[in-house]
């Protein structure tokens, strides 16, 4: 079964993308004004901790070859507007081809505006990822691999009213689908992640100034689990406040505060609420440099091991162009987990991570040179783990 879904899955990418390029090429809605695009990168990367060992075990390194072909597809009409992205992601390790995986993403979407006032548009994605292994994974002599999982989402949005209109309405729709492809009854447990979400949203903005907004928003998510063996049944509401701004002053973004409530159907459980935000920050200084903040905290889905966590990311990231040809990033990312029911009830844990890249363009083509730099801080000490990624590479367009 989970076999023909992934082949369906790829056939249905494929389907997309020769649709959309039909459509784009007729002379219906879209007209004629579409584009297609194409790269392929080039790494080798060393890691010197690829299973995310703790500090007290054994820690394993190797070099990685990386191969990463994308292809972009947009069109765009009086009426509507077209958009797909598919990458694939091949990793290939020295140390262990056990470990070796291919990750496939693939995202379209379309907007169909039927007046100045009223705006229709439709998603679908399908993504399938390979976790690095975990103390969960290394626990089970059976689990030779980290976690494998697809994913797959359709939804679309309604809006009342135009960009530049001073009151506008936003009604959104998801479903997504999450499945896994091993370790399904070992102890990682992954059969009683397998679930299904819906996910509803309504957001109301009103224009207080001619680049600034204010909105009050409504965010709506149910968890149907398939299996009934840990009983993670759920949904939550999210309340928000909070306001949108266009570049003023140099400076952009949008920032949501509100609250969180989430209810289990099984009893057992006690239900949860917090505060929870939502918040992106820009200041650009220069036309060649920036800087952004971005800030969230709601709950994350349980597994076999805890009900729920509270999880909070926060992000600092510095882009600077040092000329038409050089550019650099420096990111800085802090995420902290506490764990709540479960027999990893009270665990905590912080984990800070810092990314650099060097990046140097000529032609059609991109040299980068990055390093990755990952350190674990948790109440469990098996938990703790520092990690090292160098990479160079080369992005050509195609």
């Amino acid at each position: 079964m989970r076999k023909q879904l992934l082949t369906f899955a790829t056939l249905a990418k494929i389907s997309v993308l020769s649709i959309l390029a039909q459509a784009a090429g007729s002379q219906g809605a879209l007209g004629q004004g579409y584009d297609f695009a194409a790269s392929l990168a080039l790494g080798i990367k060393h890691d010197d901790n690829i299973q995310q060992a703790a500090d007290s075990q054994p820690q394993d390194e190797s070099l990685i070859g990386v191969i990463e072909p994308s292809f972009q597809f947009g069109a765009k009409g009086n009426k509507m507007t077209i958009a797909a992205d598919y990458t694939l992601h091949h990793a290939s390790y020295r140390y262990d081809p056990k470990d070796d995986h291919t990750n496939h993403n693939f995202d379209a979407e379309s907007e169909l505006r039927l007046n100045s006032r009223n705006n229709i548009s439709f998603n679908i994605g399908f993504h399938k990822q390979q976790d690095q292994q975990t103390s969960v994974n290394r626990a089970d002599p059976r689990e030779k691999t980290g976690n494998r999982y697809h994913y797959y989402y359709a939804g679309g949005q309604y809006q009342l009213g135009s960009d530049a209109a001073r009151g506008q309405l936003k009604l959104q729709a998801n479903r997504e689908w999450l499945r896994y492809d091993n370790n399904l009854r070992t102890n990682s447990q992954n059969l009683a992640k397998e679930r299904d979400t819906n996910k509803g949203s309504a957001t109301f903005s009103l224009r207080a100034t001619p680049k600034t907004s204010l909105l009050a928003e409504i965010v709506y998510k149910d968890f149907d689990y398939i299996s009934k063996i840990n009983s993670l049944d759920s949904h939550a509401i999210q309340y928000f406040i909070g306001a949108t701004w266009e570049a003023t002053a140099k400076t952009s973004g949008s920032v949501r505060l509100g609250r969180e409530e989430k209810e289990f159907e099984f009893k057992g459980f006690r239900d949860l609420d917090q505060p929870s935000w939502d918040a992106s920050i820009t200041w650009a200084p220069r036309t060649y440099s920036s800087f952004t903040i971005i800030t969230q905290q709601s709950f994350s889905e349980g597994s076999a091991f805890e009900v729920a966590s509270e999880t909070t990311n926060s992000s600092l990231t510095w882009q600077h162009d040092w000329n038409y040809k050089l550019g650099s990033t420096l990111r800085y990312t802090k995420e902290s987990n506490e764990f709540i029911g479960g027999i990893f009830d009270g665990r905590k844990d912080d984990t800070a991570t810092l990314n650099s890249k060097v990046t140097f363009s000529f032609d059609r083509a991109e040299l980068f040179v990055g390093y990755t730099r990952v350190e674990r801080e948790s109440n469990r000490s098996i938990e703790e783990f520092d990690r090292n990624i160098a990479e160079v590479g080369i992005k050509l367009a195609l």
